[in-house]
C-alpha cells in the first residue's frame, strides 16, 4: 500500500507557475491543459497512443483538444527533417508568446 501511495506522491510532470496562471487567462479547458502539459513535459509530436497512456485522454478527446489549441493559435505544427525523415513537430512558441502578452497586461 505504501508503494502505491508513493507513486501518487511522486512528481512526474512539472509546469511553471507563471504558465499555470497564464493558461487560466487564455481560457483553455481541462483536456487542452492536459495536452499542453504532455507537450511541455513529454514529446512535441501528436502521438495519440502515448498521450492516452500518459494523461488518459481518448483519441477523440486528444483530437478535439489538439484542433482547439490549433484554432486558438496556441500551438503550431512545424515540419522538421530529422535523420532524413520528415516529422511534424508541435511548436509551443505561440503559447509562450501569448502567455507573455497576457502577463504584461496585468
Amino acid at each position: 500500500m505504501e508503494n502505491i501511495k508513493n507513486e501518487y506522491l511522486s512528481l512526474s510532470y512539472q509546469i511553471n507557475t507563471k504558465v499555470v496562471k497564464g493558461l487560466k487567462a487564455l481560457n483553455i479547458n481541462f483536456d487542452e491543459f492536459l495536452l499542453l502539459l504532455y507537450f511541455i513535459n513529454e514529446k512535441k509530436c501528436l502521438d495519440i497512443v502515448d498521450i492516452n497512456d500518459k494523461v488518459s485522454l481518448s483519441e477523440e478527446e486528444v483530437l478535439n483538444a489538439y484542433s482547439s489549441l490549433l484554432s486558438k493559435g496556441l500551438i503550431e505544427v512545424k515540419i522538421e527533417k530529422i535523420n532524413g525523415k520528415v516529422n511534424e513537430m508541435i511548436s509551443l512558441e505561440s503559447l509562450y508568446n501569448k502567455l507573455i502578452l497576457s502577463s504584461s497586461k496585468t
